[in-house]
């Protein structure tokens, strides 16, 4: 079921309204990180939103699997799709492999779905901290252009494009190129990009 025009609208255009000159604009982790702000999350209902957050917490954990999710009566197939969700609203998740296994219960609910990942968690923590200064400076050079929010987007948008050599990055596998092979190796697939920008603009509090 899809959401109503209007609340669609409010739901993507809230965080929109920026003051420039308000350090509140600053790129802030926290904010990325919160998955219940994310438009596709709050498409889903409550047993849905039950399987994201368990995904999401497997992931940013490096759990080997979920808990068990047969409580939650989702399908085998829609626990795929919201694995999808997880991944592509959530770039900060740079480490996630895009292979998993989703395994059934006798009703065909997911029960257990096993995450892998690109990366060691040790590896990750330190990769991490580097993209979040990278980022940082990307949007602060954007922000001190003050030339309003359009040209802040098409800021980041082109310095993508102009600093980035197309590869499939450290992965050789295009699903798999992240926010941090663009931003930081300045090399990425047409994932890596995307995953960049969206990176980029989530940090800035766009959604």
């Amino acid at each position: 079921e899809y959401l109503k025009a209007a609340e669609y609208d409010e739901m993507l255009f809230r965080p929109l309204a920026f003051d420039f000159e308000n350090d509140e604009f600053a790129a802030n982790v926290d904010d990325i990180e919160d998955y219940t702000q994310k438009i596709l999350y709050n498409t889903l209902e409550e047993n849905e939103k039950a399987v994201y957050k368990a995904i999401y917490d497997g992931y940013m954990n490096f759990d080997e699997k979920t808990e068990d999710l047969s409580k939650y009566e989702v399908q085998s197939d829609f626990a795929m799709d919201i694995n999808a969700y997880v991944l592509s609203e959530n770039p900060q998740i740079f480490w996630a492999d895009s292979h998993y296994m989703v395994t059934p219960d006798e009703k065909d609910n997911a029960k257990i779905i096993k995450l892998f990942y690109t990366d060691s968690e040790a590896t990750v923590k330190n990769r991490k901290n580097e993209l979040e200064e990278a980022a940082q400076e990307l949007i602060d050079n954007g922000k001190d252009r003050n030339d309003g929010l359009f040209d802040f987007v098409l800021y980041l948008h082109d310095t993508i494009c102009e600093k980035t050599e197309y590869s499939l990055g450290r992965s050789q596998i295009d699903e798999n190129a992240g926010a941090d092979d663009v931003i930081l190796d300045r090399h990425g697939s047409c994932a890596g990009y995307a995953k960049a920008f969206s990176y980029l603009c989530q940090m800035s509090g766009i959604p």
